[in-house]
């Protein structure tokens, strides 16, 4: 089956949630590309502080579907939607529906001694983007919105 008939086959709200996030990333992307990151850190959110929402108040469905629509088609951008611009999507889609999370950023040391950064979003204890291999980065900061 061929990538559009799939996408054909997913119900409405899906294919709604999908193309909002292809949206989102090129936003993402572009920004990342465009402008400095102090700008982009600007609009992030809170520095430095983590939200504490009780689980009972969020709709951890929403959440769940954002991440999947993100997973679904971050693979299939013609641009690269690395690990800042799928956190900064979905940053952007939570907060479009009042959804309070974390976006986190990382880093570590490869094999080569070289330095890795890495980004990943965290919203009702669930994280919906980055979670490869968390536990080797040293969180450097965080927003909350």
């Amino acid at each position: 089956m061929s990538l559009l008939a799939k996408f054909l086959h997913l119900p409405f709200y899906q294919r709604l949630l999908i193309l909002e996030a292809l949206c989102w990333l090129g936003i993402a992307r572009f920004a990342v590309i465009a402008f400095p990151f102090r700008w982009i850190a600007a609009g992030l959110g809170l520095r430095n502080s983590c939200s504490i929402i009780t689980p009972e108040k969020m709709p951890a469905r929403q959440i769940t579907s954002i991440a999947e629509a993100i997973r679904r088609i971050s693979p299939y951008t013609p641009w690269d939607s690395n690990c800042l611009a799928q956190a900064i999507a979905g940053r952007a889609m939570l907060r479009r529906r009042l959804i309070t999370s974390t976006l986190y950023f990382g880093v570590t040391k490869d094999a080569a001694g070289q330095l890795e950064a890495h980004a990943w979003l965290r919203s009702n204890g669930m994280i919906l983007t980055g979670d490869a291999e968390l536990e080797r980065y040293a969180v450097v900061a965080t927003f909350t919105n």
